[in-house]
């Protein structure tokens, strides 16, 4: 416990979202990571004294950014990064939600800037050019929420494009005129499909993906994730990841998978085996990839958090483990880009 206070300590010097302060403060944890690109990684401690870190590692290092209770992060361009910050709610709110605050944060200088309102944000993510941002939005506490469009040139005042509708998790097609988006449903074909399931006569629902237009107009259309446009939806549904030049990277229960964006159709790529899990996940590259792997049957498996970091070879569906937490730490986010 002294260990960790320390540890507390030492983060707190550094974890503050003023701008103008630089970056290189000393990471608390270090995948080890030297390139080729920039890796930034999010971590946790199982300790809730000690605060989440914003780590980016890349050929000079791994350095931790000042930026205090980030919960997402994506890189707009190879040195500079959206983070989504957690604001407690008011302290005479005893039921209060927290907001998310958007910030542009410098990997160079640390240098942190706002941008947007506050809001119940969620699943920010810049276009494929660094001129956009999508982003779901919360408009109560009962799960209504709508989809926003936002330019950074505009700095987020105003939004380009918006929609009432319970879009999670955007992905941006490679040129950016189309995205994938999630969608819980109820199994199309009813529950007597091998993917359909129901309790006393509750059907239950799974994420599947959805297609539409970037600019959020038109109707959106379902893809088929089994092993073929004309097979089954798959049992437990699919999490897009990422949309890369050869079609959709999902999650599913067998593991990473390709989907084709046009027809659907979903082929494994790779499983890290056992009982092991694909959690998140990232490219590098148009041949390769990092993810975050859950191993449910390690001792700490009640912590619904990964620990294990991946880098996988897409084209020839092989992984090998690059990094493992220390014990009580969890890798709650990650993204690369390329750059020096």
């Amino acid at each position: 416990m002294k260990a960790a206070r320390r540890l507390s300590l030492a983060l707190a010097a550094f974890a503050c979202a003023c701008t103008g302060k630089p970056a290189g403060a000393p990471a608390p944890w270090d995948t080890g990571f030297r390139g080729p690109g920039r890796l930034a990684i999010l971590f946790e401690s199982g300790d809730p004294d000690v605060p989440r870190a914003l780590v980016v590692h890349d050929a000079s290092g791994a350095r931790a950014l000042p930026v205090e209770r980030p919960t997402a992060v994506r890189w707009i361009s190879p040195r500079e990064l959206i983070v989504s910050q957690e604001v407690p709610p008011a302290k005479d709110d005893e039921y209060g939600l927290p907001s998310t605050r958007l910030l542009r944060v410098d990997a160079d200088t640390g240098e942190v800037k706002p941008f947007s309102r506050t809001a119940r944000w969620f699943d920010a993510e810049p276009d494929p050019r660094g001129e956009r941002l999508v982003a779901g939005v919360e408009l109560d506490d009962q799960g209504a929420s709508e989809l926003v469009v936002l330019g950074f040139a505009s700095h987020g005042e105003t939004p380009l494009v918006e929609v009432e509708r319970a879009l999670d998790r955007p992905r941006w097609s490679p040129d950016g005129a189309a995205l994938v988006v999630l969608q819980t449903i109820n199994d199309p074909e009813g529950e007597a499909t091998e993917s359909g399931m129901s309790f006393g006569g509750q059907e239950v629902a799974f994420p599947r993906l959805f297609r539409v237009s970037s600019d959020l107009t038109g109707s959106i259309a379902l893809l088929r994730d089994g092993d073929d446009s004309h097979a089954p939806l798959a049992a437990g549904g699919s999490l897009p990841l990422w949309w890369g030049p050869k079609g959709i990277y999902a999650r599913q229960r067998r593991g990473l998978v390709l989907c084709d964006p046009d027809d659907g159709g979903c082929k494994s790529v790779f499983a890290p085996g056992g009982d092991r899990r694909v959690i998140e996940g990232r490219p590098a590259g148009p041949e390769r990839a990092f993810l975050l792997v859950r191993d449910h049957s390690s001792a700490q498996a009640d912590v619904d958090l990964p620990r294990e970091l991946w880098e996988v070879d897409l084209n020839a569906g092989s992984g090998r483990v690059i990094y493992t937490s220390p014990n009580d730490v969890y890798l709650a986010g990650i993204d690369w880009v390329a750059g020096p």
